[in-house]
């Protein structure tokens, strides 16, 4: 097998895992029960962070969830956040 045809094999493989992926979302975004209360338990995580060395460690903990190219770029292939499939970046 050329090293063409491996790329796009692998290529089309990843594209349809992401498409169904994005179908089971939205499919199952429907059927799932809504908490209008999540979005402001995240506000409320982010304002009670603690001063001092303690809350610079959960800020950190939550920039990494959030940005995880930026911290940890060299240990993912996808380039995306943990944030991108954890819901509430991982406090829901």
């Amino acid at each position: 097998m050329t090293p063409q045809r491996r790329v796009t094999i692998i290529a089309f493989i990843a594209g349809t895992c992401i498409g169904l992926v994005t179908l089971a979302t939205h499919l199952f975004a429907d059927a799932a029960p809504q908490d209008d209360n999540a979005g402001s338990a995240a506000v409320n995580a982010t304002a009670t962070i603690p001063p001092g060395p303690q809350g610079e460690l959960i800020a950190y903990g939550r920039d990494l969830i959030t940005d995880t190219p930026k911290y940890a770029g060299s240990y993912i292939t996808a380039r995306l956040s943990c944030a991108a499939c954890h819901p509430g970046a991982g406090t829901q």
